[in-house]
């Protein structure tokens, strides 16, 4: 079988969100695939290259600009490499393709909470979505859900028939269970100048949904009510909630207590991981929520959201709060602090259910797909 992948994600700088995701998932599939082959097309040189024999990056095609890959330069390509099959890591089937297109929903956001969607995405996220809903859901053969709680959204949302979804859960980086020896988590504590303990939320984004003003909130009660010397550490890329969160800081005077540091290197988020006292991730709304497994992995405590995929996630291995309850979080926030047979219990839990999620699991379920889908 040849199998076409969109992969214009692969041609960021850094990897965020899906590129992430196809670049853990293709390097799982070219470890235990060797019978079938895969094309990675995109409209730019692919700068994340999984490894793989199986796995072949084709330039673009000539005279093809650049923002009309998906709807045709990709249908093109797929043609050029004679696939058998289609995958689209994203929400398209685009017209003009030749074969079955499988793709991939991560969560159904814009649907579920749409003012707060349409107040921080561009017009183009909102006509992408709405075709997605429309069309491109119809027109896959199989889709791919990273999680129960997206395929149930996809079914009661979108009215996509429950057999043409498929969950593929995600699956931990073996760097999170690797522990770090103490002087390079130090290194990484100077070069940001923390200090324990702390607590940590790894949003990728720092969007509306992720809930950081209210976190930081929950912080302040939490810490004035138990006199905590907590730092909290917030990490990833600066987006429309910065002003608010900062203007919070202020508010509370936590200038020296709540650092926000945009993008860091996954080995030292590893680093903080380990080292932190807890994650602290009361998102509003997740797909899947890898920084619950990722913390879990790395034998950090989690306190997360009761919703969305997070408690599925999470299991019974997580203190589980109403996130738009800011005295909830700062109760959970108080309890792990103050608790350290809690803490404990907690660390084992997550560390045996983290096991239970991997890449090559995630790649056994997308491969039996695409064979199911091609016959």
């Amino acid at each position: 079988m040849r199998v076409a992948v969109h992969s214009q994600v692969l041609t960021a700088r850094e990897l965020f969100g899906i590129g992430y995701y196809l670049f853990n998932l293709m390097n799982a599939i070219g470890k235990l695939n060797r019978n079938d082959e895969y094309f990675l097309l995109s409209g730019r040189p692919i700068g994340h290259l999984p490894s793989g024999n199986n796995i072949t990056a084709i330039p673009k095609s000539p005279g093809i600009p650049r923002n009309c890959f998906s709807y045709l330069g990709f249908p093109i390509g797929v043609s050029k490499a004679e696939c058998d099959l289609a995958f689209l890591p994203k929400e398209v089937a685009p017209f003009g393709l030749s074969v079955p297109a499988v793709i991939t929903a991560y969560d159904l956001y814009p649907f579920i909470m749409p003012k707060e969607f349409k107040s921080e995405y561009p017009l183009s996220s909102a006509v992408h979505h709405h075709l997605a809903r429309r069309l491109h859901f119809r027109r896959a053969s199989k889709i791919l859900a990273i999680s129960q709680s997206t395929k149930n959204d996809l079914v009661e949302i979108c009215g996509v028939s429950e057999e043409k979804v498929i969950v593929t859960p995600l699956g931990a980086d073996p760097l999170f269970f690797e522990r770090l020896a103490q002087d390079k988590i130090e290194q990484v504590l100077q070069k940001y100048t923390l200090r324990r303990p702390f607590f940590l939320n790894t949003s990728s984004h720092w969007w509306g949904r992720k809930n950081l003003s209210r976190l930081i909130q929950a912080f302040a009660i939490a810490r004035k009510k138990h006199s905590l010397p907590h730092q909290l550490i917030i990490t990833g890329k600066p987006g429309p909630s910065l002003e608010n969160m900062k203007l919070i800081i202020r508010t509370e005077g936590l200038e020296k207590e709540v650092k926000l540091l945009s993008y860091v290197e996954r080995t030292e988020i590893v680093a903080m991981m380990q080292c932190a006292e807890a994650l602290i991730f009361p998102s509003l709304h997740e797909g899947f929520g890898l920084p619950v497994l990722e913390a879990m992995a790395a034998e950090c405590p989690v306190v997360t959201s009761n919703g969305s995929a997070l408690k599925e996630v999470a299991g019974e291995c997580a203190i589980l709060v109403d996130p738009l309850d800011t005295d909830c979080i700062a109760e959970a926030i108080g309890r792990i602090a103050t608790n350290p047979a809690l803490r404990e219990q907690m660390i084992a839990c997550g560390k045996r259910r983290a096991h239970l999620f991997t890449w090559e699991n995630t790649a056994r379920i997308t491969m039996e797909t695409f064979s199911a889908t091609v016959g």
